[in-house]
């Protein structure tokens, strides 16, 4: 959840148009270097996805991962909704 809320913190979600879901998938290392993004759904809409691939790129690098669970964050997908506000104003 921590990742997800960095991630979408730096997030500037530019449209306002409902409907649109993308989902990035990226793999963060145990340092919290984030590598690997690339859009796993597109929403249709260009803006929107470069947007959300941008996020990503912005907030890395992300907290570590517990030790314990370095594992399961390898491989990480975060689902971004158009109607969600992201962290930053458009501009």
């Amino acid at each position: 959840q921590r990742v997800v809320s960095t991630v979408k913190a730096v997030w500037t979600n530019a449209l306002v148009r409902p409907g649109l879901v993308a989902k990035v998938r990226f793999q963060i290392a145990s340092n919290g270097d984030v590598s690997g993004v690339r859009l796993e759904q597109a929403s249709g809409d260009g803006v929107f996805d470069a947007s959300v691939v941008r996020a990503v790129e912005r907030a890395n690098p992300l907290p570590p991962p517990p030790v314990r669970y370095a594992n399961e964050f390898r491989d990480f997908v975060i689902e971004f909704h158009s109607e969600e506000e992201g962290g930053q104003a458009a501009g």
